[in-house]
């Protein structure tokens, strides 16, 4: 039996994050194109939007800590697999950065500057090449 090996020329993206001397801290990829990930992203945006009522100023370790687990599950989900070790091995969700920022904050922040433009330019592409296999059929 042999096996066929098919290039779907895939468009995925990968992100890094990096510290002031270049070194990556942190990475994961991602489809923006995949609808499915659009769909985790909407039906997510709520929970991240209510984030900042969850950060309490006198909250204890142990809360910060589920918080964080619970984040990085939702981040997992959100992409469609587990990038605990990639994205988050160095630098945890609930990490506060030097701009006061958690750095979920930043890695959400990326993910929402692609994947909207990313699905409206995929589907117009669809659209057109759907448009010119269904023209012969529009007579």
């Amino acid at each position: 039996m042999s096996n066929l090996n098919v290039n779907i020329g895939s468009s995925l993206l990968k992100f890094t994050f990096s510290d002031s001397d270049g070194e990556i801290l942190a990475a994961f990829r991602m489809n923006p194109a995949d609808i499915k990930l659009a769909h985790r992203c909407q039906e997510l945006s709520g929970y991240f939007d209510g984030l900042k009522d969850k950060v309490l100023d006198n909250a204890s370790v142990d809360d910060i800590v589920a918080l964080n687990n619970e984040i990085e599950d939702k981040i997992c989900y959100m992409l469609g697999y587990d990038v605990k070790q990639s994205l988050f091995g160095m630098i945890s969700a609930t990490s506060v950065l030097a701009d006061g920022n958690m750095f979920v904050v930043h890695v959400l922040d990326k993910i929402n500057e692609v994947v909207e433009p990313e699905i409206e330019k995929r589907k117009r592409s669809a659209e057109k090449a759907m448009a010119k296999h269904t023209a012969k059929y529009a007579k």
